[in-house]
């Protein structure tokens, strides 16, 4: 018998099997007690993680159990739930992560996470997406123009189980077929844009995303809104790389500008539900190149002003002890007499 290591209780017979899914905690505990044990956590595709992530779930325990012990490991799995999942898109969310996971089960020796992308990249265009046609051909049905919105979704992620089971009550009967459910698990436009060094193609790249708006006739709200964050996400990239300084590697700005840069890329990156507009990432490396001065104008006015503060909230106090209060006192003793 198999199961999950909820089953792993003190009259369990050794012949069984536990799947660690909740911690690898649950792995090394169930082989020092004698159980042979396989690993999947780390490796549920329906959580919607990146191959990085999946390739550096690290699954050497080498240093914690002894050689009988590591034995009884017989491996891992890649699990998919599906409940936001059909038979349409469930190549698109398999491969090519599950790759990914294999190289990591299947070879003890681990490489740079680039080097397994580009291995990945051969794999998934010979076996699992020789083309975008059936991409490009999901994308029709909500605009005319698909190429524009291919940008856009590009640039975009689905959220994994837990983020979608809060916004929305899904049922066995719902149909699975918005914008989301098209979208690939992970951005490799986004990832290949993170490593862009040159700042006048960063510069076009962000006044293509700008323009694409006007290039998407959808009537779907969230599309909609997508783009007008994608609008939003532009002119912050843009308005950084005016700011930066080949010949200062660290740029000092307002620290109340900075921290408000990083709240507005937070909510542009979430803030249509059940999707992650991935290339936000792009323009947030960019901003960490700054360094915020706690010491802006704002603040040293501030630090200015609070002495006059003290001495004003004095003088009010001098008034209203010399002045306001035999003025009442007066009034009311004067009152008091008729």
């Amino acid at each position: 018998m198999m199961g999950w290591d909820e089953i792993s209780t003190s009259n369990l017979s050794r012949t069984s099997v536990i799947q660690s899914w909740r911690s690898k905690a649950s792995l090394v505990d169930a082989a020092r007690r004698g159980y042979r044990a396989i690993l999947s956590y780390g490796f549920y595709l329906d959580h919607m993680e990146s191959a990085k992530y999946h390739y550096k779930n690290d699954f050497q325990i080498n240093t914690i159990l002894n050689e009988i012990e590591q034995k009884r490991i017989l491996g891992g799995e890649a699990c998919l739930w599906t409940e936001y999942i059909d038979g349409n898109m469930a190549h698109s969310r398999i491969w090519p992560r599950t790759a990914s996971i294999a190289e990591r089960l299947w070879s003890s020796l681990y490489d740079q996470s680039e080097c397994m992308y580009d291995r990945l990249a051969k794999i998934d265009k010979k076996f699992f997406h020789s083309n975008n046609e059936q991409y490009m051909k999901d994308l029709s049905r909500f605009v005319t123009n698909p190429i524009s919105l291919k940008l856009l979704a590009d640039i975009c992620e689905p959220l994994g189980l837990q983020g979608r089971n809060r916004n929305r009550n899904y049922t066995s009967e719902t149909l699975l077929n918005r914008f989301v459910d098209i979208l690939k698990p992970e951005s490799e436009q986004t990832r290949q844009l993170r490593k862009i060094t040159n700042m006048s193609l960063l510069y076009s790249i962000f006044t293509s995303w700008k323009l694409n708006k006007l290039s998407i006739d959808s009537n779907d709200t969230e599309i909609l809104q997508l783009s007008e964050n994608l609008v939003q996400l532009s002119d912050i990239g843009i308005t950084l790389l005016k700011l930066l300084d080949k010949d200062q590697p660290r740029k000092i700005i307002s620290a109340r500008w900075y921290y408000y840069q990083f709240y507005m890329l937070k909510r542009l990156e979430y803030e249509v539900s059940e999707i992650r507009l991935a290339g936000v990432r792009v323009v947030r490396d960019l901003l960490e190149e700054f360094d915020p001065c706690a010491f802006d104008l704002f603040n040293l006015s501030l630090i200015l002003f609070f002495p006059l503060l003290i001495i004003f909230v004095q003088r009010v106090t001098f008034i209203r002890r010399r002045l306001l209060l035999p003025c009442l006192l007066f009034c009311f003793h004067s009152c008091a007499r008729y």
